[in-house]
C-alpha cells in the first residue's frame, strides 16, 4: 500500500504532501490558530497517511487561506486542486484500510470473521476503483482485450476510451 500511495500521480502526490507536511509542522501561528500540529507522515507505517489526510482535510480551508496570505517566494509547498482532488481519494482508501486493520487486531475475532472482513474491504476499494467482482471463470474471457493485475482485470473500451477494472474472486 504504502508503494501505491508514494506512486499516486507518478509521486508528485506524495511529494508535495510531504513538502506540505514539513512547511506546516514549523507554521507557529498556524499551529497556535489551529490548537494543532499537522501529524508527521511516518515512511514505513502507511496507516498514518490515514491520520494525516484526514487532519489536511478538516483544516483544508484554513490551510489554503494560510498559503494565500504567503508572499509568492514562499508558497513552493501550496498544492493544486488536483493535489487536494487526490487526497480526498486516497483518505477514503486509507481510513477504510486502517479501519479494517484496527478491526482485524481485536483478539475475538475468528478466522472466518477476519476473513470475511478482509473480504468486505476489498469489495469496498474495488467499487471505490470503478471495478466489478467478477467469477474466476469470466476472467477467461478474451485474454487480448484484458490486462490482468493482483486479481484485477483492467480493458479499455474502444468506444469511450475509458478504463475499467474488474476483481477476480478466488
Amino acid at each position: 500500500m504504502q508503494r501505491t500511495f508514494r506512486n499516486v500521480n507518478e509521486g508528485e502526490f506524495y511529494q508535495g504532501l510531504t513538502g506540505m507536511i514539513s512547511h506546516l509542522r514549523r507554521q507557529k501561528s498556524l499551529i497556535d490558530r489551529l490548537q494543532s500540529t499537522c501529524p508527521a507522515l511516518s515512511g514505513t507505517r502507511w496507516l498514518s497517511l490515514s491520520r494525516v489526510s484526514s487532519y489536511l482535510l478538516i483544516h483544508r480551508t484554513e490551510i489554503i487561506n494560510h498559503y494565500e496570505s504567503l508572499n509568492m517566494e514562499r508558497r513552493s509547498s501550496q498544492q493544486s486542486s488536483t493535489f487536494w482532488i487526490y487526497l480526498a481519494a486516497v483518505n477514503v482508501i486509507a481510513s477504510d484500510i486502517s479501519e479494517t486493520v484496527q478491526r482485524l487486531q481485536g483478539n475475538r475475532s475468528l478466522l472466518n470473521q477476519q476473513s470475511a472482513e478482509i473480504q468486505d474491504c476489498i469489495e469496498r476499494l474495488v467499487k471505490l476503483a470503478f471495478a466489478e467482482s467478477i467469477s474466476e471463470e469470466q476472467s477467461n474471457l478474451d485474454p487480448e482485450q484484458y490486462i490482468y493485475s493482483r486479481g484485477l482485470r483492467m480493458t479499455s473500451n474502444k468506444l469511450t476510451k475509458q478504463k475499467h477494472l474488474s476483481y477476480v474472486s478466488h
